[in-house]
């Protein structure tokens, strides 16, 4: 009989406040996130790019899928192998003291070569300054400071990768310098320019 689950005790009740409760969550864009081993849990939409970003972070712990990553992007004639690479850092501290995280950063063995794999689902136009200021903490902690006076040194190289998985186009400069003159179109913005006066005299 119906009454029945009004008396019997190993039925939950449907109480008034879970009717309230229901109705607040109406008022709330909620997204579920299913993990493996994990506890269900309701998120709002403002949380999903963490999500995302926790979900590449861990496929990208994987030195293959790094790798097959890294070699798609960079399109290289000879391709690099997961086991010529290891994963590096990601965590340090910047000039404001504020803790910043990038996505995923692999080293090749032996060498001072750094892969910097940035996760976007949204089009973000900081990225070309957040990958330099990312590129700019990899190398200072990566730096040998004994050895950074002598002339054999090899500073450390930081190559970024932007991973987009966006529906909406990509439309951000992959340059940080853009020239605003026409006068200087020609320059290298990526290296610095130099006069060596000793040299300059002895034209004159």
């Amino acid at each position: 009989m119906f009454y029945d689950i009004f008396i019997r005790k190993d039925i939950a009740k449907f109480t008034y406040q879970d009717y309230l409760y229901i109705e607040r969550q109406k008022t709330i864009h909620c997204s579920e996130i299913r993990e493996e081993e994990a506890k269900y849990e309701a998120i709002s939409s403002n949380s999903i790019h963490n999500v995302h970003d926790k979900t590449f972070r861990k496929i990208l712990d994987n030195k293959t899928n790094a790798a097959y990553v890294i070699n798609k992007a960079l399109n290289l004639t000879k391709q690099i192998e997961a086991e010529e690479i290891e994963q590096y850092t990601n965590r340090y501290i910047t000039e404001e003291y504020t803790d910043k995280e990038t996505d995923i950063v692999y080293k090749m063995k032996d060498k001072e070569i750094y892969f910097l794999i940035e996760h976007q689902s949204s089009v973000d136009y900081s990225m070309s300054f957040r990958l330099e200021e990312y590129k700019l903490e990899i190398m200072k902690s990566a730096i040998d400071k004994d050895k950074i006076k002598t002339k054999e040194y090899e500073v450390p190289t930081v190559i970024p990768i932007v991973l987009y998985t966006g529906k909406e186009k990509w439309t951000v400069k992959r340059k940080l310098s853009t020239v605003q003159d026409e006068r200087l179109e020609n320059l290298n913005l990526q290296q610095y320019n130099l006069i060596d006066i000793n040299r300059l005299i002895k034209k004159r």
